[in-house]
C-alpha cells in the first residue's frame, strides 16, 4: 500500500506474523494514514514486526505512530517489534529518548 510518497508493505507469514516494512518519511503527513494501517492489519495478527530500514526521516509524529502501536498492542495482546532501525530512525528515538522502543 502507498500514500503519496510513503509505501507500507505487509506479508502475513504461517506463524501469525505480520512483518511490515515502512518505506519513506514517517512523519506529519504520512502519520495518519500509517496509523490506521498498522491498525487495520495488525488487529488480525498475534505477533508484528515492523521493520524500519527503509525509513528516511522520522519525526515526533512518526514516534507517535509507534509508540500508538506500541500501546495497542498491549491493549490487543499482541507482540509488536520494531527491528532494523535506520539511521535516521536511531537519531530520532536517541533524541526523543526513546531507543528502547526499537529491538
Amino acid at each position: 500500500m502507498s500514500h503519496d510518497d510513503f509505501k507500507v508493505e505487509l506479508e502475513s507469514a504461517p506463524d501469525d506474523v505480520l512483518a511490515v516494512r515502512l518505506d519513506g518519511e514517517l512523519d506529519m503527513a504520512h502519520a495518519d494514514w500509517v496509523d490506521d494501517t498498522l491498525a487495520a492489519a495488525g488487529a488480525h495478527h498475534r505477533r508484528i514486526a515492523v521493520e524500519l530500514d527503509a525509513v528516511s526521516f522520522l519525526d515526533s509524529s512518526g514516534i507517535g505512530v509507534l509508540q500508538s502501536l506500541t500501546a495497542r498492542s498491549r491493549e490487543l495482546d499482541i507482540d509488536v517489534s520494531f527491528v532494523k532501525p535506520s539511521a535516521a530512525v536511531e537519531r530520532a528515538l536517541n533524541a526523543a529518548g526513546l531507543t528502547d522502543l526499537v529491538d
